[in-house]
């Protein structure tokens, strides 16, 4: 009988302590119990659908990724996990944080979450203001996407490609706009560039190094506005072909013009914002609209 007490005494000491242990390392621990494992930088990751390489791979590979980053409420913070997005970057030999350690044990086609500390990203993507607000002492939690592992000459097939597909979306948006805005649109095929000019003289036309004056207007398809030189009270000034602003399109376009004439320009991403877009107004890779008028050359 006694040898029976004492039995369910060891029992119920035994999960007295192994209570106290898992209150007192509840936070270590809360992770494991949803599958996650321990890394050796000390953050937590499972995979969701995939699997470790067996091997790490050397130089000469680049990943084609994607990712969320959720907040310590679950709000979304930042989005790259959506059709129009594959992120790629070198294959990380050497890794130096959580994402680059995942990356490199990652299996193509994986989904995984890592949870990492606001501490942690808020000291090292200090220039995202929704990172830096994310209240200190809490976790946030990437969801990665491994598209895609690709060699050298695999990866160099991979970009072909999309650009293929990318410029052939944008013509077809352009020829869209064109077709439901009828007139006498002029497609250049060195630059890919679709126009009207409109008040057009015989004066020879604008070229790089000419110093000018102008308004403008740019535009999404959708027909939300950029920029607006009237709005800001100003013609803007340049000297064409110095990069002086951050539309490429808009040098390109003088080009077309003289004094006096008007235009109204359809240009690719590449003389827009590019792969980054513009303030959630400017997809990635998406063409624009861009209208110029009162041209004046500054004769010095």
């Amino acid at each position: 009988m006694n040898l029976l007490k004492n039995k369910w005494a060891l029992i119920i000491l035994g999960i007295l302590v192994l209570g106290s242990i898992g209150l007192l390392f509840r936070k270590q621990l809360g992770p494991m119990f949803g599958g996650y494992t321990k890394s050796t930088r000390g953050y937590y990751y499972r995979f969701v659908e995939g699997h470790e390489l067996e091997k790490v791979k050397g130089p000469g590979y680049h990943i084609i990724f994607q990712y969320i980053l959720l907040g310590p409420n679950g709000d979304t913070i930042e989005n790259k996990m959506v059709p129009s997005v594959q992120l790629q970057r070198d294959y990380p030999v050497e890794a130096k944080n959580e994402m680059e350690d995942l990356m490199q044990i990652a299996s193509p086609g994986s989904l995984v979450e890592i949870l990492v500390p606001t501490d942690t990203l808020r000291q090292r993507v200090n220039s995202n203001m929704k990172v830096v607000a994310m209240e200190a002492g809490k976790t946030a939690k990437f969801i990665v996407k491994i598209i895609s592992v690709l060699d050298d000459n695999q990866f160099a097939a991979y970009e072909n490609k999309r650009k293929i597909e990318r410029y052939k979306k944008e013509f077809d948006e352009m020829d869209a706009y064109a077709a439901a805005n009828k007139g006498e649109w002029v497609l250049d095929s060195a630059t890919n560039i679709k126009y009207i000019v409109r008040n057009k003289t015989e004066i020879a036309r604008l070229k790089f190094a000419d110093r000018v004056e102008f308004n403008c207007e740019v535009y999404t398809l959708a027909g939300d506005l950029i920029v607006n030189s009237g709005m800001e009270g100003k013609k803007y000034k340049t000297l064409i072909g110095s990069n002086s602003f951050s539309l490429e399109g808009l040098e390109t376009a003088l080009t077309f013009l003289a004094d006096n004439e008007e235009g109204v320009f359809l240009v690719t991403s590449d003389y827009g914002f590019k792969e980054k877009g513009y303030n959630n107004i400017v997809k990635p890779y998406a063409p624009l609209l861009i209208k110029i008028k009162d041209i004046k050359k500054i004769v010095e």
